[in-house]
């Protein structure tokens, strides 16, 4: 499996900023939108990880981010993560208007998903 994302990632290497969770989403989802485009937030089995205040943070800025979203420059925060005792869970969240949809429940690796949607 890493060697075919490698192979996938070669051509496009993805640019990686290492930055503290909840300030890089404070400078990356900024107040600014380019219209035509949807930003995405996106993370995968971490948020449990991050303190407290981190994640009141991340929630407050993608919050702030969603009450200005358009339909021409929407917002989306996609996350797989895991949900209290049910196991990881892929959620969507879309903006303007803020609705959150789950859409799959896996393992953590991945290997056995039940798509809800």
């Amino acid at each position: 499996r890493v060697e075919g994302a490698i192979e996938i990632a070669r051509p496009s290497p993805p640019r990686i900023d290492a930055a503290d969770a909840a300030d890089w989403v404070d400078a990356v989802i900024g107040g600014d939108a380019e219209t035509g485009a949807v930003r995405v937030l996106f993370h995968s089995i971490a948020y449990q990880y991050f303190p407290d205040v981190s994640q009141q943070r991340i929630a407050a800025r993608m919050d702030a981010a969603g009450k200005i979203a358009t339909a021409d420059a929407p917002l989306a925060w996609l996350a797989f993560e895991q949900f209290q005792r049910e196991g990881p869970r892929l959620t969507l969240r879309v903006w303007p208007g803020g609705a959150e949809h789950i859409l799959a429940r896996a393992d953590a690796h991945g290997r056995k998903i039940e798509w809800l949607v």
